[in-house]
């Protein structure tokens, strides 16, 4: 099973992946520069990964404040814009997220079954075969077949085609593969598909890079002379009339044979139809305004009831017995109250708001403790909240500590009740050294004091 997190990035990737190949499919797919085509298609998969994975810190990002109406809803506030999300059973084991999990999960694996079964059978068929040298090139001989293709850095062909006439340009072919490593495409692109195999796109992704490596080859020879170049369409003509198996795995000989004669045939691209790849600067800003570490989509995603529904999906049983959160922050007789739970002043701009938490007044560098058994979930520095750390326990508790001076744990540490997480600061907006302590059960927020020990 993989957590939340993870599930979370493979699917901004995902989306990503799709848009930047939706861009591909509509500009440049019918395009003769069959190189750039292939590099775009690369970094596709390259940008796709990198983009969620950078981490902003920007005064743009918008911070997460918490608060509850009296409804039967919940409503989480981002910067005065609030949004109304239906309160989630946290507490079902089976929960939706939880679902997507394991469905994700044994798709991904047998998928990758799938991959490693095939490779297996690829290679036993390789190695009763035999290395020989025909027309000049080593090639590997295997039994009772008509199948020609390049794997890895050999070329295969089966011993019925020994006799063909069209040997040598079969060789060639399979040659030009081997030596532009397309096989790095081919196995990246089946790779791409288990990871991301629920996605409809991954897999016209990968008929693309097969088409352009194809198209590269088939313009590689075909530009050796203008009789050359008649044969070879020859030569396909005849091969697209017989009935030759097909391996996975591998750039077939045999394969997407009316485009690659129609892509022979078509006139060179303009260079300045180049000026197309530019259509991918504007696409990516927008991707990385969206999907990027830090940003207003992750703050809400990674705040949503969904997210605590998921990390509460799993049995009780991997928390301890002392994970509500009801020990104190700070040593009893250590702060005092400077502000309650429920509407108050601001003392930034004076304005009447609700108050999400307790704020406990205390010396900077004041230890503050964890107030009952759970796992760190996230730690960070924002512009409103400071320095924080936000913990997960049992029974669909989250506490939150804000304005921190530092905090000394780690994201996925578990912590025990009375553990030291962190010194008590000003950090953020805080107009002195205090602790704002704020406490969500199933993503409602709850009054701390209702919560501690009396």
């Amino acid at each position: 099973m993989i957590d939340f997190d993870t599930l979370l990035y493979l699917f901004k990737v995902s989306i990503i992946m799709s848009f930047l190949y939706g861009l591909y499919h509509f500009t440049l797919r019918k395009e003769t520069f069959f190189s750039i085509n292939r590099i775009f298609l690369l970094c596709i998969a390259v940008i796709s990964f990198i983009i969620p994975a950078i981490t902003v810190n920007s005064d743009v990002i918008s911070d997460v404040n918490l608060w509850v109406d009296e409804l039967s809803t919940h409503t989480i506030m981002v910067e005065g814009k609030q949004d109304v999300i239906q309160e989630t059973n946290a507490g079902n084991k089976w929960s939706v997220v939880y679902l997507l999990s394991l469905i994700y999960t044994v798709g991904a694996g047998l998928y990758c079954l799938y991959l490693a079964l095939q490779l297996l059978r690829l290679v036993y068929k390789i190695s009763k075969g035999r290395k020989v040298t025909v027309l000049g090139c080593k090639v590997i001989v295997i039994n009772d077949s008509e199948d020609a293709f390049a794997f890895m850095r050999s070329v295969v062909i089966g011993d019925r085609l020994l006799s063909d006439p069209h040997l040598d340009t079969i060789i060639h072919h399979e040659n030009i593969h081997t030596s532009y490593h397309h096989y790095i495409d081919c196995w990246l692109s089946e790779l791409l598909c288990a990871v991301f195999w629920f996605n409809p796109f991954v897999y016209k992704y990968k008929k693309s890079l097969t088409e352009v490596n194809e198209y590269f080859t088939d313009n590689l020879i075909a530009s050796s002379g203008k009789d050359e170049c008649i044969r070879y369409m020859n030569v396909l003509v005849y091969y697209a009339s017989t009935n030759y198996n097909q391996l996975p795995l591998i750039n077939s000989y045999n394969t997407l044979i009316k485009r690659r004669l129609l892509m022979i045939s078509k006139k060179k691209s303009a260079s300045l139809s180049k000026a197309k790849l530019l259509f991918a600067v504007p696409v990516i800003v927008v991707m990385f305004a969206l999907f990027s570490g830090k940003n207003l989509v992750s703050a809400e995603i990674s705040s949503l009831p969904i997210r605590n529904a998921f990390l509460n999906s799993f049995p009780e049983s991997s928390l301890t017995a002392d994970g509500i959160p009801d020990g104190l922050p700070l040593k009893e007789g250590s702060y005092r109250i400077s502000a309650k739970f429920g509407p108050r002043e601001n003392p930034i701009d004076k304005k009447s708001v609700p108050h999400s938490g307790i704020d406990l007044a205390a010396p900077l560098g004041t230890p503050i403790y964890a107030t009952g058994d759970g796992e760190v979930i996230k730690v960070g520095e924002r512009k409103k909240k400071g320095v924080y750390v936000e913990i997960q326990h049992s029974d669909g508790y989250k506490t939150y500590y804000w304005h921190l001076e530092k905090y000394d744990v780690k994201k996925g540490q578990k912590v025990k009740k009375g553990d030291v997480i962190a010194t008590v600061g000003e950090t953020g907006l805080a107009t002195g050294p205090h602790l704002h302590y704020m406490v969500i059960k199933n993503g409602k927020l709850t009054d701390p004091e209702k919560v501690w020990k009396k």
